[in-house]
């Protein structure tokens, strides 16, 4: 027991008071006696019950005693300290998972002398008596064993054997999981005396900590590895930009760049550099083509006979025997923007919807190449083979089902259009449009900007989608189904201002974000990346390295977990089959099977400070509340 304030004790004067009260208690009692003989009497039975009077008396102060003795306990504010600690001679094995620690030298992994050092060192913990807990820091860390102890043994032995046989498939081609590891760590050590965590992995940590770090490497490992490729655009050809770097040995290594389909000629173009590296530092080649203002000593670097404006894909790799194959290689997708085909049909052609495809193709020029197709007014005009389709005061005898349809003053509208139309009507005075129903179509669109002085008022509109009105008749509607994607605007354009507001090509725009997104962002991702994905269709098939997902419902997201391609491919309405595909590569930090830290999380260790001070406060009352019933009860006793 201890005393948060032991001055409380001072309390302790109050005996002295209680004894001075008992020495100056006068010891007599007047009494008034009728006779001598009840005076005779009452002697007699004073000297009976004297015994028992003295009992009571010294019980009695006693009681008072004890009573004092614990109110100034009480001010001097008693604890109990309990120590939490769950048990001694813990010991936690974290081993590192990572990309990095598949690297091989002679036949044998990083992760495999970390294993077989681990599993050394918990049987000579559990033969002196101790506990062992293994964490493996893989994508996720999670314990291979907790708190085993010698009757745990085949457990131990078991989860080791399991992850011998498959190292592949119980480590990351990412980073390790430390953080986690050490947190799962710290419901041992925060609880544990003397626990110690020790961790095999092949990071130089400068600042460890409490951790104990056994590193794994040797001296003969190296990696030669791709860490980046960029290209970008030199006066509309590319220029590709290569990061090449050897870990742990200086070398001269040949780069081969193979361009597939360059220049849509259906051929592969091979090009080849020889870099030189050293001390662990990045090296950039570079191919591509040369432009006149360049500098020349940036000339020198580009090969002349490479001039690309287009590619199905590009594979970089080298031919080393190093310690880490997964980095050798590298693939570059991208080099071809897909095709939105556009049929503008009218039988009174205007410069207002050309100019505003014209616009729309430069918005969407990062992501799309749009071809526009003017069909002359004396021809007829398809009704498949395109992914949008514009027709202006005409309807075809169907509507085109495998693309987005855009009817501008129609005429004549077949019966699947499910759309009737009253008498035209018009005005002296513009007539301003008021919002409908919300759609990613009217994005940025303010129907309130956009006016009219004739147009078609519609009486009846199956399934269709009121996007902005002009009084109670609907003025731009949409219609979607499995089938149809209509876009219906009742109204001559020569007599609106649409054409002169922004609203014209931004609707346009937003059509083609609308059904025609993008179904992936970049072509290159790392492991443990986040992959958002779109889809022009109701299904996207993804298929990568031990991968194979068919997502329905859009945006998706996937996180890649394995290097290599990942392909892509989908369905739209035009049912050609779209394929993409994607590269997931190892982070920079992995390849380097040398890096260096600075700080090593550490887990919270058990501290003397964190003994558990049980309050006793509430105990000594209680026995104060007893012994004053006590002291009550024995007074009542108390008859003469």
């Amino acid at each position: 027991m201890t005393w948060l304030a032991p001055l409380g004790f001072l309390g302790l004067i109050s005996l002295i008071i209680l004894i001075i009260i008992y020495i100056i208690k006068p010891n007599f009692q007047q009494k008034f006696v009728s006779s001598t003989y009840v005076w005779v009497k009452s002697l007699k039975y004073k000297k009976k019950k004297l015994p028992l009077n003295k009992l009571r008396n010294i019980l009695l102060f006693l009681c008072q005693v004890a009573i004092l003795t614990g109110a100034s306990a009480i001010l001097a504010q008693p604890f109990q300290v309990s120590s939490d600690s769950v048990g001694e001679g813990d010991v936690i094995l974290i081993i590192d998972a990572s990309a990095s620690m598949k690297t091989e030298l002679n036949g044998q992994s990083r992760l495999k002398r970390a294993s077989d050092a681990a599993l050394a060192e918990a049987k000579e913990v559990m033969e002196s008596g101790g506990k062992v807990s293994v964490i493996l820091a893989s994508e996720e860390a999670a314990y291979l064993v907790q708190q085993a102890t010698k009757a745990q043994a085949a457990d131990l032995y078991e989860a080791f054997d399991d992850l011998t046989k498959d190292e592949q498939g119980m480590s990351t081609y990412g980073t390790p999981d430390l953080d986690g590891a050490m947190k799962l760590a710290e419901q041992i050590t925060a609880y544990s005396k003397d626990a110690a965590v020790k961790l095999y992995t092949d990071t130089t940590y400068l600042n460890p900590g409490n951790v104990t770090v056994y590193k794994v490497n040797e001296a003969a490992e190296w990696n030669a590895a791709i860490l980046d490729v960029r290209t970008t655009i030199v006066e509309n050809y590319y220029r590709i930009e290569v990061d090449v770097a050897s870990f742990g040995a200086d070398v001269r290594m040949d780069l081969v760049c193979e361009i597939y389909d360059a220049n849509d000629l259906g051929t592969t173009m091979e090009f080849q550099q020889e870099a030189y590296c050293s001390g662990d530092r990045v090296t950039t080649l570079v191919f591509g083509y040369v432009a006149e203002d360049m500098p020349e000593s940036e000339k020198e670097l580009i090969d002349k006979n490479l001039a690309v404006f287009s590619y199905e894909h590009i594979y970089i790799h080298l031919s080393e025997m190093d310690g880490l194959d997964w980095d050798n290689r590298y693939y570059l997708y991208g080099g071809k923007k897909p095709t939105l085909k556009v049929q503008y049909y009218s039988t009174m052609p205007n410069n207002f919807w050309t100019s505003a495809l014209l616009v729309l193709q430069d918005i969407v020029k990062d992501r799309w190449t749009v071809e526009i197709h003017e069909v002359d007014k004396e021809a007829e005009p398809a009704t498949e083979g395109f992914d949008l389709y514009i027709f202006e005061h005409f309807s075809p005898n169907m509507i085109p089902s495998d693309g987005v349809v855009i009817y501008s003053d129609p005429k004549n509208l077949p019966p699947e259009a499910g759309i009737r139309f009253g008498e035209v009507q018009s005005s002296q005075e513009e007539i301003f449009f008021a919002a409908g129903e919300a759609h990613p179509l009217m994005n940025m669109v303010n129907p309130s900007n956009i006016s009219v002085t004739q147009f078609h008022p519609v009486v009846s509109a199956d399934e269709y989608i009121p996007l902005a009105f002009i009084d109670q008749y609907p003025l731009i509607l949409l219609k979607e189904d499995v089938d149809m994607r209509v876009l219906m605007m009742p109204f001559n354009i020569h007599y609106s201002n649409l054409s002169m507001v922004p609203a014209f090509p931004l609707l346009l725009s937003n059509v083609v974000d609308h059904y025609f997104p993008v179904t992936v962002e970049k072509t290159v991702y790392e492991i443990g990346d986040t992959v958002k994905l779109n889809a022009r269709a109701d299904l996207l098939n993804v298929i990568g390295p031990n991968m194979e997902l068919a997502l329905q419902s859009f945006p998706a997201e996937i996180t890649v977990t394995e290097p290599g391609t990942h392909t892509l491919s989908q369905v739209p309405l035009s049912g050609i089959t779209v394929v993409e595909s994607i590269y997931v590569k190892l982070s920079a930090a992995e390849s380097n099977i040398n890096l260096v830290e600075s700080n090593l999380t550490n887990p919270y260790f058990f501290d003397e400070s964190d003994e558990v001070k049980v309050d006793l406060l509430f105990y000594f009352a209680l026995a104060i509340v007893i012994l004053l019933f006590l002291e009550w009860w024995l007074k009542s006793r108390d008859r003469i």
